[in-house]
Protein backbone atom coordinates (compact mmCIF):
# COMPACT_ATOMS: atom_id res chain seq x y z
CA UNK A 1 0.00 0.00 0.00
CA UNK A 2 1.43 3.19 -0.63
CA UNK A 3 2.22 6.24 1.55
CA UNK A 4 -0.46 8.26 -0.22
CA UNK A 5 -3.44 5.73 0.14
CA UNK A 6 -2.31 5.00 3.73
CA UNK A 7 -2.45 9.12 4.47
CA UNK A 8 -6.24 8.76 2.36
CA UNK A 9 -7.42 6.29 4.44
CA UNK A 10 -6.18 7.48 7.88
CA UNK A 11 -8.00 10.66 6.90
CA UNK A 12 -11.36 9.32 6.08
CA UNK A 13 -11.14 7.28 9.38
CA UNK A 14 -10.35 10.49 11.44
CA UNK A 15 -12.73 12.33 9.51
CA UNK A 16 -15.78 10.06 10.40
CA UNK A 17 -14.95 9.25 14.30
CA UNK A 18 -14.82 13.19 14.56
CA UNK A 19 -19.12 13.20 14.27
CA UNK A 20 -20.68 10.91 16.69
CA UNK A 21 -24.39 9.50 16.41
CA UNK A 22 -27.24 10.69 19.33
CA UNK A 23 -30.63 9.74 19.56
CA UNK A 24 -33.27 11.37 17.87
CA UNK A 25 -36.25 13.66 19.35
CA UNK A 26 -39.37 13.25 17.28
CA UNK A 27 -41.66 15.17 19.94
CA UNK A 28 -41.34 18.80 18.41
CA UNK A 29 -44.39 20.67 18.69
CA UNK A 30 -46.27 21.61 15.93
CA UNK A 31 -46.97 24.73 17.03
CA UNK A 32 -44.76 28.07 18.18
CA UNK A 33 -45.89 30.77 20.22
CA UNK A 34 -45.80 34.06 19.39
CA UNK A 35 -45.91 37.12 21.89
CA UNK A 36 -48.32 39.66 20.26
CA UNK A 37 -46.46 43.56 19.72
CA UNK A 38 -48.23 47.04 19.59
CA UNK A 39 -49.64 47.62 16.84
CA UNK A 40 -50.32 43.73 15.78
CA UNK A 41 -53.23 42.38 13.51
CA UNK A 42 -53.87 38.75 12.84
CA UNK A 43 -53.67 40.11 9.41
CA UNK A 44 -50.09 41.07 10.02
CA UNK A 45 -48.96 38.27 12.25
CA UNK A 46 -50.08 36.08 9.63
CA UNK A 47 -47.46 38.04 6.96
CA UNK A 48 -45.21 38.36 9.18
CA UNK A 49 -44.90 34.49 9.70
CA UNK A 50 -46.37 32.76 6.85
CA UNK A 51 -45.30 35.76 3.70
CA UNK A 52 -49.45 35.74 3.35
CA UNK A 53 -51.93 37.88 5.44
CA UNK A 54 -54.56 34.71 3.81
CA UNK A 55 -53.16 32.69 5.95
CA UNK A 56 -55.14 34.43 8.90
CA UNK A 57 -57.44 31.38 8.80
CA UNK A 58 -54.42 29.08 10.42
CA UNK A 59 -54.15 31.45 13.47
CA UNK A 60 -57.94 31.79 14.01
CA UNK A 61 -58.31 28.08 13.57
CA UNK A 62 -55.17 27.46 16.02
CA UNK A 63 -56.29 29.83 18.57
CA UNK A 64 -60.33 28.59 18.55
CA UNK A 65 -61.56 31.85 17.40
CA UNK A 66 -64.83 32.50 16.22
CA UNK A 67 -63.21 35.35 13.55
CA UNK A 68 -60.61 37.49 13.73
CA UNK A 69 -60.26 39.94 16.52
CA UNK A 70 -58.41 42.93 17.85
CA UNK A 71 -54.66 41.45 19.29
CA UNK A 72 -53.63 42.81 22.36
CA UNK A 73 -49.95 43.69 23.45
CA UNK A 74 -48.16 40.98 25.31
CA UNK A 75 -50.89 38.65 24.43
CA UNK A 76 -49.66 34.95 22.92
CA UNK A 77 -50.79 33.09 20.22
CA UNK A 78 -50.51 29.64 19.20
CA UNK A 79 -48.98 29.74 15.17
CA UNK A 80 -49.20 26.36 13.73
CA UNK A 81 -45.70 25.72 11.81
CA UNK A 82 -43.97 23.37 9.67
CA UNK A 83 -40.75 21.43 11.00
CA UNK A 84 -38.07 19.05 10.35
CA UNK A 85 -36.71 16.45 11.38
CA UNK A 86 -33.42 14.22 10.47
CA UNK A 87 -33.48 10.64 10.21
CA UNK A 88 -31.59 8.07 12.45
CA UNK A 89 -30.19 4.95 11.97
CA UNK A 90 -33.24 2.32 11.22
CA UNK A 91 -36.13 4.91 10.37
CA UNK A 92 -38.85 3.76 8.21
CA UNK A 93 -41.36 6.60 6.68
CA UNK A 94 -44.11 3.93 8.34
CA UNK A 95 -42.77 4.61 11.69
CA UNK A 96 -42.03 8.31 10.84
CA UNK A 97 -46.09 8.90 9.72
CA UNK A 98 -47.02 7.45 12.80
CA UNK A 99 -45.09 9.50 15.16
CA UNK A 100 -45.13 13.03 13.43
CA UNK A 101 -48.35 12.61 11.66
CA UNK A 102 -50.26 10.41 13.75
CA UNK A 103 -50.96 7.91 11.36
CA UNK A 104 -48.68 5.43 9.41
CA UNK A 105 -50.97 5.51 5.94
CA UNK A 106 -49.83 8.54 5.65
CA UNK A 107 -46.05 8.01 4.90
CA UNK A 108 -47.33 8.27 1.09
CA UNK A 109 -47.31 12.11 1.72
CA UNK A 110 -43.88 12.49 3.58
CA UNK A 111 -42.53 10.29 0.32
CA UNK A 112 -44.42 13.01 -2.01
CA UNK A 113 -43.42 16.11 0.17
CA UNK A 114 -39.79 15.39 0.47
CA UNK A 115 -39.28 13.66 -3.06
CA UNK A 116 -38.44 10.00 -1.67
CA UNK A 117 -39.25 6.69 -2.61
CA UNK A 118 -41.77 5.64 -0.14
CA UNK A 119 -40.74 1.59 -0.26
CA UNK A 120 -36.85 2.91 0.00
CA UNK A 121 -34.44 2.27 3.07
CA UNK A 122 -33.90 5.64 4.19
CA UNK A 123 -30.69 6.99 4.68
CA UNK A 124 -29.75 8.75 8.51
CA UNK A 125 -29.29 11.97 8.44
CA UNK A 126 -31.93 12.65 5.67
CA UNK A 127 -33.54 15.81 6.99
CA UNK A 128 -37.41 15.56 6.48
CA UNK A 129 -40.08 18.43 6.15
CA UNK A 130 -42.74 17.88 8.17
CA UNK A 131 -46.17 19.94 7.30
CA UNK A 132 -47.80 21.80 8.63
CA UNK A 133 -51.65 20.52 9.54
CA UNK A 134 -54.29 22.27 10.96
CA UNK A 135 -57.48 20.49 12.66
CA UNK A 136 -60.89 21.07 10.98
CA UNK A 137 -64.11 19.96 12.96
CA UNK A 138 -67.52 21.07 10.46
CA UNK A 139 -70.12 22.76 11.80
CA UNK A 140 -72.44 21.11 9.93
CA UNK A 141 -72.50 18.33 6.91
CA UNK A 142 -69.94 20.50 4.34
CA UNK A 143 -68.03 18.64 1.04
CA UNK A 144 -64.14 18.10 1.22
CA UNK A 145 -63.72 20.54 -1.87
CA UNK A 146 -65.26 23.39 0.41
CA UNK A 147 -62.94 22.63 2.88
CA UNK A 148 -59.98 22.40 0.81
CA UNK A 149 -61.08 25.87 -0.87
CA UNK A 150 -60.96 27.20 2.29
CA UNK A 151 -57.45 26.31 3.62
CA UNK A 152 -55.45 25.25 0.68
CA UNK A 153 -57.04 27.71 -2.23
CA UNK A 154 -57.92 24.57 -4.66
CA UNK A 155 -61.28 22.74 -4.23
CA UNK A 156 -59.24 19.94 -6.31
CA UNK A 157 -57.27 19.62 -3.60
CA UNK A 158 -60.09 17.75 -1.49
CA UNK A 159 -58.19 14.39 -2.58
CA UNK A 160 -55.57 15.15 -0.71
CA UNK A 161 -57.46 15.59 2.28
CA UNK A 162 -59.56 12.86 1.81
CA UNK A 163 -56.78 10.22 1.34
CA UNK A 164 -54.39 12.03 4.25
CA UNK A 165 -57.55 11.16 6.91
CA UNK A 166 -58.65 7.57 5.11
CA UNK A 167 -62.00 8.68 4.15
CA UNK A 168 -64.44 6.76 1.94
CA UNK A 169 -67.35 9.83 1.36
CA UNK A 170 -66.78 13.01 0.11
CA UNK A 171 -69.28 14.99 2.56
CA UNK A 172 -68.14 15.38 6.04
CA UNK A 173 -70.55 15.51 9.15
CA UNK A 174 -70.74 18.01 11.41
CA UNK A 175 -68.48 17.35 14.15
CA UNK A 176 -66.19 14.84 12.11
CA UNK A 177 -63.01 15.56 12.99
CA UNK A 178 -60.00 16.11 10.19
CA UNK A 179 -56.40 17.00 10.08
CA UNK A 180 -55.64 19.32 6.93
CA UNK A 181 -52.23 19.03 6.06
CA UNK A 182 -50.65 22.28 4.62
CA UNK A 183 -47.98 21.26 1.97
CA UNK A 184 -47.14 24.37 0.84
CA UNK A 185 -47.48 26.70 3.93
CA UNK A 186 -44.31 27.75 5.68
CA UNK A 187 -43.21 29.69 8.33
CA UNK A 188 -41.02 31.86 6.97
CA UNK A 189 -37.73 31.15 9.92
CA UNK A 190 -37.68 28.11 11.55
CA UNK A 191 -35.49 27.74 14.34
CA UNK A 192 -32.13 25.80 14.14
CA UNK A 193 -31.82 22.20 14.17
CA UNK A 194 -31.33 20.90 17.93
CA UNK A 195 -27.86 19.85 18.57
CA UNK A 196 -28.40 15.97 17.92
CA UNK A 197 -30.53 16.72 15.14
CA UNK A 198 -27.39 18.87 13.88
CA UNK A 199 -24.80 16.04 14.63
CA UNK A 200 -26.41 13.35 12.64
CA UNK A 201 -26.87 15.57 9.17
CA UNK A 202 -23.23 16.83 9.79
CA UNK A 203 -22.77 13.05 10.17
CA UNK A 204 -24.63 12.16 6.87
CA UNK A 205 -22.44 14.68 5.12
CA UNK A 206 -19.44 13.51 6.70
CA UNK A 207 -19.86 10.18 5.66
CA UNK A 208 -21.40 11.13 1.99
CA UNK A 209 -17.90 12.76 1.21
CA UNK A 210 -15.81 10.33 2.60
CA UNK A 211 -17.57 7.95 0.40
CA UNK A 212 -17.20 9.52 -2.47
CA UNK A 213 -13.38 9.42 -2.22
CA UNK A 214 -13.31 6.25 -0.95
CA UNK A 215 -15.10 4.10 -3.10
CA UNK A 216 -13.57 4.96 -6.61
CA UNK A 217 -10.72 4.48 -4.55
CA UNK A 218 -11.74 0.79 -2.93
CA UNK A 219 -12.74 0.34 -7.05
CA UNK A 220 -9.02 0.79 -8.43
CA UNK A 221 -7.40 -1.10 -5.60
CA UNK A 222 -9.68 -4.51 -5.85
CA UNK A 223 -8.82 -4.18 -9.94
CA UNK A 224 -5.32 -4.09 -8.53
CA UNK A 225 -5.66 -6.55 -6.62
CA UNK A 226 -4.88 -4.88 -3.32
CA UNK A 227 -7.33 -6.19 -1.03
CA UNK A 228 -6.20 -4.34 1.92
CA UNK A 229 -6.36 -1.25 0.95
CA UNK A 230 -10.01 -1.80 0.17
CA UNK A 231 -10.95 -2.61 3.90
CA UNK A 232 -9.10 0.19 4.96
CA UNK A 233 -11.01 2.54 2.79
CA UNK A 234 -14.15 1.20 3.40
CA UNK A 235 -14.22 0.38 7.14
CA UNK A 236 -14.58 4.00 8.63
CA UNK A 237 -17.89 4.67 6.15
CA UNK A 238 -21.37 4.30 8.23
CA UNK A 239 -23.48 2.46 5.41
CA UNK A 240 -26.34 3.77 7.71
CA UNK A 241 -25.36 7.51 6.79
CA UNK A 242 -25.41 7.24 2.47
CA UNK A 243 -27.68 6.15 0.18
CA UNK A 244 -28.31 2.99 -0.68
CA UNK A 245 -26.79 2.43 -4.30
CA UNK A 246 -23.54 3.66 -2.70
CA UNK A 247 -23.65 1.88 0.45
CA UNK A 248 -24.98 -1.17 -1.65
CA UNK A 249 -21.67 -0.93 -3.32
CA UNK A 250 -19.47 -0.11 -0.42
CA UNK A 251 -20.81 -3.29 1.14
CA UNK A 252 -20.73 -5.34 -1.45
CA UNK A 253 -16.76 -5.09 -2.38
CA UNK A 254 -15.81 -5.11 1.28
CA UNK A 255 -17.49 -8.03 1.85
CA UNK A 256 -15.89 -9.51 -1.48
CA UNK A 257 -12.11 -8.08 -0.18
CA UNK A 258 -12.50 -9.65 3.41
CA UNK A 259 -12.83 -13.20 1.32
CA UNK A 260 -9.71 -12.49 -0.09
CA UNK A 261 -8.40 -13.41 3.47
CA UNK A 262 -8.12 -16.54 4.86
CA UNK A 263 -8.36 -15.36 8.77
CA UNK A 264 -10.65 -17.51 10.46
CA UNK A 265 -13.36 -14.24 11.05
CA UNK A 266 -13.01 -12.98 6.98
CA UNK A 267 -16.82 -14.99 6.45
CA UNK A 268 -18.05 -13.58 9.56
CA UNK A 269 -17.09 -10.33 8.76
CA UNK A 270 -17.75 -10.85 4.62
CA UNK A 271 -21.28 -11.95 6.04
CA UNK A 272 -22.13 -9.09 8.08
CA UNK A 273 -21.40 -6.83 5.25
CA UNK A 274 -23.31 -8.66 2.77
CA UNK A 275 -26.19 -8.76 5.17
CA UNK A 276 -25.78 -4.84 5.27
CA UNK A 277 -25.83 -4.35 1.26
CA UNK A 278 -29.45 -6.57 1.30
CA UNK A 279 -30.61 -4.45 3.77
CA UNK A 280 -30.49 -1.86 2.00
CA UNK A 281 -31.93 -3.07 -0.83
CA UNK A 282 -29.01 -5.09 -3.25
CA UNK A 283 -30.52 -6.76 -5.99
CA UNK A 284 -30.03 -11.05 -6.18
CA UNK A 285 -26.19 -11.74 -6.77
CA UNK A 286 -25.37 -12.61 -10.65
CA UNK A 287 -24.38 -16.29 -10.35
CA UNK A 288 -21.28 -16.16 -13.04
CA UNK A 289 -20.05 -12.84 -11.48
CA UNK A 290 -18.86 -14.41 -8.16
CA UNK A 291 -16.70 -16.94 -6.78
CA UNK A 292 -18.19 -20.07 -5.24
CA UNK A 293 -16.88 -18.49 -1.64
CA UNK A 294 -18.57 -15.34 -2.20
CA UNK A 295 -21.95 -17.37 -3.47
CA UNK A 296 -21.70 -19.10 0.19
CA UNK A 297 -21.18 -16.10 1.86
CA UNK A 298 -23.80 -13.88 -0.26
CA UNK A 299 -26.45 -16.65 0.82
CA UNK A 300 -25.38 -17.11 4.53
CA UNK A 301 -26.27 -13.81 4.98
CA UNK A 302 -29.70 -14.46 3.03
CA UNK A 303 -28.96 -12.97 -0.17
CA UNK A 304 -30.69 -14.54 -3.14
CA UNK A 305 -28.90 -15.54 -6.22
CA UNK A 306 -29.97 -15.13 -9.92
CA UNK A 307 -34.14 -15.20 -8.37
CA UNK A 308 -33.39 -18.12 -6.55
Amino acid sequence: MTHTSTTLAAGLVATLLAITSSPARADEPDVMIYKVKPGDTLDLVAAELYGDHAQVILLVAANKLVKPRPLRPGEKLRVPRNREYVTQPGDKLSALATVLLGDERRAWLLASLNKLDETAPLPAGTVLQIPLHIPHVPAGPEPLASIAQQYLGDARSAELIKRYNALDHDLVDKGEALEIPLTTVRVRKLPPLDADSQLRRDKADANERAVGIALPQAQRAWRDGDFDLVRKLLAPIDLDFIDPPSAIAAAVLRGKAELAFDDPDAVKRATEAFKAAIERGALPLRAFDASPKVRAAWTGAGGPIDGK
